[in-house]
């Protein structure tokens, strides 16, 4: 069981570093799936950090940036890199009624989103975990505590995918 709290851990660590090396970017203005297809997430009113949000529709697709095609959000962190904040990128997606060009100007992640999807689920994966640690110090040989450590150790891997995808 030790291994699998310091694969927890590791893991929490390895979605911070992700996480802070995703800041480092600029931010096209929407969130997207894995598939490079928009999601429905976006803030909680609108704002110029979030321009692309209102333009597309769930179930768009990004398919290229400044004419480059894009097929992997690592090609998408590799064009975003050599950019910065308040440069103009041209963002094709495709959605059912045909392929369409958006003129995009890049921002800076905004705080408030910072909070609400990175500082918070961070604060709450972190006592998760470190509870998931202290009921195991404390009950480690009782089902009861091998339970409570399995379920609470969940919330800091999922926080991880979910940054990771």
């Amino acid at each position: 069981m030790f291994a699998y709290q310091a694969i927890a851990v590791v893991i929490f660590l390895l979605s911070m570093y992700l996480s802070v090396r995703w800041f480092q970017q600029p931010f096209i203005g929407a969130f997207y799936e894995h598939t490079l297809v928009f999601n429905g997430t976006g803030p909680g009113e609108p704002s110029p950090e979030w321009a692309l949000f209102g333009q597309v529709v769930v179930g768009d697709q990004l398919t290229a940036i400044n004419g480059e095609s894009v097929s992997s959000s690592e090609q998408i962190h590799s064009i975003l890199n050599d950019r910065v904040p308040g440069e103009n990128v041209i963002v094709t997606v495709h959605s059912e009624a045909g392929d369409r060009d958006l003129n995009v100007t890049l921002h800076e992640f905004p705080s408030s989103s910072r909070t609400t999807y990175f500082i918070v689920p961070s604060i709450l994966s972190l006592i998760f975990l470190i509870a998931s640690w202290w009921i195991f110090g404390l009950r480690r040989n009782e089902p009861a505590g091998r339970a409570f450590r399995f379920l609470h150790r969940r919330l800091p891997l999922l926080q991880a995918l979910i940054l990771i995808l």
